[in-house]
């Protein structure tokens, strides 16, 4: 059964957010749609990124705001936030530059966030991308961990228990917890790897000892 159709548009990726009433997709052509899952009724649409979208989050804030990140091919990242328990339009909360002073960049394609105090993203080269998401300390840019899976991609990212686990190409699955320095900077601190052939999708990941 078709859930949602659009003319003319080609969609690359999809995200759904935890409830399931709410799905968005993005296309070739920069733009994304915002629809009900239930209804199968377009809530919203607009031009997200200049370029075409490669990938797309929703997810909850602690108050229970549904917001989305998107990103492009050419590695920007934009924080998202809807006006109202219904749709309307979007309105930007941030953007992160993914490619900031990085010599090779690449595709942002896997995306979660810790509560409401970090974004990480996943690159096409195998890097990390560590964003602070709280009031006073976001800025432009991202903090970048290189060879965090070899130059694999980054296909998998996904939050659960204050930890981060991060799969790749290369076989590797990883934990990261979220450190702060000094400064009340935060980073990421890998505490635990495992092998377990190329990763291409997870929902949730449970470690036993």
């Amino acid at each position: 059964e078709c859930v949602f159709q659009k003319d003319g548009a080609s969609f690359l990726c999809i995200s759904v957010c935890e409830k399931g009433e709410f799905f968005i997709v993005g296309d070739l052509q920069g733009s994304c749609y915002f629809a009900n899952a239930r209804n199968k009724k377009l809530e919203c649409q607009w031009q997200a990124h200049e370029h075409r979208v490669v990938s797309v989050k929703l997810w909850y804030t602690g108050d229970g705001e549904l917001q989305v990140f998107t990103s492009s091919v050419d590695s920007s990242i934009s924080w998202w936030s809807f006006s109202g328990p219904k749709c309307r339009d979007p309105i930007m909360v941030h953007r992160y530059v993914g490619n900031a002073g990085d010599p090779k960049p690449g595709q942002i394609i896997s995306m979660c966030n810790h509560e409401d105090i970090a974004a990480i993203f996943g690159d096409i080269r195998g890097k990390l991308h560590i964003c602070d998401m709280r009031e006073g300390k976001r800025k432009g840019s991202a903090l970048i961990l290189t060879g965090v899976h070899g130059k694999d991609k980054v296909t998998v990212l996904v939050s659960r228990n204050a930890r981060i686990y991060s799969g790749g190409h290369n076989g590797n699955v990883l934990e990261h917890s979220i450190e702060r320095d000094m400064n009340d900077d935060i980073y990421l601190k890998t505490t635990r790897s495992f092998y377990c052939g190329p990763i291409t999708s997870a929902q949730y990941i449970n470690w036993s000892t």
